[in-house]
């Protein structure tokens, strides 16, 4: 396990929504991780090459990650919440430098 981190982004990435189909495994389009010691904000940019991804964020925190905004996308949906908190929401079009933006308390 590891130890929590004020505002340490564990993983995020773009899962391929339409490759579930037919029997074709989801698969990875972008990831990026980071840390924000000190502060109750993460900013982190990503992109993405394919349409239809389903964008997902974890995040571990001394406290719990209480919003995500995409710059474009806007408020991600809370999937979880707590000391490891996750969020998602649909990209429908390809990302270039999106800027997503967590907040969290503690």
């Amino acid at each position: 396990m590891w130890p929590l981190r004020k505002g340490m982004i564990v993983g995020r990435g773009a899962l391929d929504a339409a490759a579930g189909g037919g029997g074709t495994p989801l698969s990875l389009d972008g990831s990026v991780h980071g840390t924000s010691p000190g502060t109750n904000v993460a900013v982190l940019s990503l992109s993405t090459t394919k349409t239809n991804n389903i964008i997902y964020v974890v995040v571990e925190a001394n406290g719990s990650a209480t919003s995500v905004v995409g710059s474009t996308l806007g408020a991600f949906t809370a999937r979880s919440s707590g000391a490891i908190s996750s969020f998602w929401i649909l990209a429908t079009s390809i990302l270039s430098s999106e800027i997503i933006t967590v907040t969290y308390s503690g």
